[in-house]
């Protein structure tokens, strides 16, 4: 996924990244354009000052989708928010045992359960991090 789909998913502009990082909107101009090599530390930093994780723009959006599968039927969400608000459309109890896949882990468990999985999970996912040093 490019940077300038990223800041098109998340409704922010370079100018606001670039004031939540306290760079020049230039700068963030040149980590944005598809030929410039970044470095990781920059693309953490990015993704931190956006809201999103590493593992989305590194390994797409569809690696970070919930995907549940109720009584033979598919449905997925891109979002914890988006699964919440799936989960609440589809007439099923709070009891109702769900098979949740994400990232290719499968959980199953009651609705509230797997919401508060995928809630951990959305968590841990945006705070994912690598310990680098600059040198």
């Amino acid at each position: 996924m490019y940077w300038n789909d990223i800041l098109r998913k998340y409704n922010l502009t370079k100018k606001e990244v670039a004031e939540r990082l306290g760079q020049k909107r230039s700068n963030i101009c040149a980590l944005t354009s598809p030929k410039h090599n970044i470095k990781l530390q920059s693309a953490m930093n990015f993704c931190r000052a956006i809201g999103c994780s590493i593992k989305e723009v590194l390994f797409g959006e569809d690696y970070l989708t919930f995907h549940i599968f109720v009584n033979n039927d598919y449905y997925f969400a891109t979002s914890y928010n988006d699964l919440v608000e799936l989960l609440d459309y589809l007439p099923i109890s709070n009891f109702t045992r769900l098979h949740l896949c994400y990232e290719e882990k499968h959980y199953y468990d009651t609705k509230l359960a797997i919401l508060e999985i995928a809630k951990n999970l959305d968590e841990a996912n945006k705070s994912f991090d690598f310990d680098i040093k600059d040198d």
